[in-house]
């Protein structure tokens, strides 16, 4: 045997080496400060949104489940429409529960009281659009302090610790060294290069999947102890619902609250709740410009005619068209003197923000931070580019003044008239309230509370 091929034998040896003490790790029981947290540690207070993180489903049904186990603790009622048809809404109470909350409720609760607005009504699916900043950034710090809740319980813990991982990053050392030793002896210029690269690349395998969580013995028992009590749960119990809901046995439930869909956003800028389409695209003003091309282009073309016919002797069919280019002619005047009517190059109006979101850019282009705003007039909302200034501060609900070019829309000049208002139960001393909301709107749902499961009070049905 070659020299060459003992040391890549050598190589390969040292990697599967590496490898199985990698998964010998991951295999191993979690150290001491683990396994002092029994199975009964954190049962208490776990709420709805870390159980569904033990059982994975968080992105799924921990936001759903979350307002379902706020609603059963009285942070707000839900109540069935007035008619026959309609979604099932959401009052908040007269005065808001005494309770401290971890940070992943009271961010819930915050986006409740700021949906609701001024006259404490929203339609439950309307919970799930309009955060304040974006959905994205709003389900990330959401589910990064549900996380945070769940490791300070001991119900998660990283799949390796720090010293496991600091020890597999040592370990690299081997088969990376034996690496770079078989590329020298055969001559190989980038010998170094490939050794630092193993190296890197297998202590990136072990940060990454070693940083993930993983749940512990606590965080089994938990799991269980909620999916026994949901499976055997009673037909009255508000709370054992919302858990039921976390582990995704309570479909109906969580479908109260389902979101409006792509591109629509519920607006309560008319008088009332109602879904809002969003424009997606710039149609208005390139109409406006495919208007105006055409007029212009039709008259050209027709001059153009006219002087063919004029230069190849029909010079006789020129003059029988006389009257007829007198009237375009005048048409064409007509049209001229109105083209700021039929035309317009801008709008300008009061609106009120009912969707943000940002659009990430690249190297070579900055971020975009985009308002959806009713103006309560057209069929479909705004979208309009603002400054990141605006963005922060034009929360849905908030009124904004607009001027928009129909002709450049992505070049419009926005400004902030008022903040957005939340349901003074919420809400901290002095906060503003929407002088658009209707006069004792937030009593104007009543009823029996809603069963999310679908037994409302008699004559009524949820549109969610």
């Amino acid at each position: 045997m070659h020299a060459e091929d003992i040391m890549l034998a050598v190589v390969a040896v040292t990697a599967v080496g590496w490898l199985f003490v990698f998964a010998g790790l991951l295999a191993a029981p979690p150290s001491a400060r683990w396994r002092d947290r029994g199975p009964g540690y954190g049962d208490a207070q776990e709420s709805p949104a870390v159980v569904s993180l033990l059982a994975g489903r968080l992105g799924r049904d921990g936001f759903a489940a979350t307002l379902l186990d706020l609603s059963a603790r009285g942070w707000f009622r839900l109540a069935p429409p007035q008619g026959s048809k309609g979604p099932v809404m959401c009052v908040v109470p007269a005065e808001a529960p005494v309770e401290a909350l971890p940070p992943h409720e009271q961010r819930v609760v915050t986006h409740v009281a700021a949906r609701a607005g001024a006259g404490g009504v929203v339609p439950a699916p309307a919970l799930s659009d309009g955060f304040a900043g974006g959905q994205a950034g709003f389900m990330k710090a959401f589910g990064a302090e549900v996380a945070a809740d769940a490791s300070g319980r001991g119900l998660t813990r990283r799949r390796l610790s720090p010293r496991r991982i600091a020890l597999l990053c040592a370990l690299m050392l081997v088969p990376a060294g034996a690496l770079l030793l078989a590329l020298n002896h055969a001559h190989r210029p980038d010998a170094t290069t490939y050794a630092v690269l193993s190296f890197v690349a297998g202590c990136w395998l072990a940060i990454g999947v070693g940083a993930r969580r993983r749940r512990t013995a606590a965080g089994q028992a938990v799991l269980r102890r909620w999916r026994a009590a949901t499976a055997a749960q009673s037909a009255g119990d508000g709370r054992l619902l919302a858990y039921a809901a976390a582990l995704g046995a309570a479909p109906a439930a969580a479908a109260a609250f389902a979101p409006p869909g792509r591109n629509v956003a519920w607006s309560n800028y008319r008088g009332g709740w109602q879904q809002i389409a969003i424009e997606t695209n710039t149609a208005s003003g390139r109409a406006a410009l495919a208007g105006l091309a055409a007029a212009i282009g039709g008259t050209l073309l027709f001059i153009g005619v006219v002087s063919w016919l004029a230069t190849h002797g029909l010079a006789a069919l020129v003059g029988d068209m006389g009257p007829l280019i007198g009237l375009l002619f005048l048409a064409g005047l007509v049209v001229w003197a109105l083209r700021a009517r039929l035309f317009p190059r801008f709008a300008e109006f009061d609106g009120q923000v009912i969707k943000q979101w940002m659009v990430a850019g690249g190297e070579d282009s900055p971020d975009e931070y985009h308002l959806a705003i009713d103006d309560g007039a057209r069929a479909k909302a705004w979208d309009l580019k603002v400054g990141s200034d605006l963005y922060r501060q034009a929360t849905p609900g908030a009124l904004v003044h607009a001027r928009v070019n129909l002709w450049n829309p992505g070049a419009a000049d926005a400004r902030l008239v008022q903040p957005a208002a939340v349901a003074p139960q919420l809400a901290e001393p002095g906060a503003p309230r929407d002088p658009r909301a209707p006069a004792g709107h937030g009593g104007a749902v009543g009823g029996a509370p809603f069963d999310p499961r679908g037994h409302g009070s008699a004559g009524t049905s949820a549109n969610g």
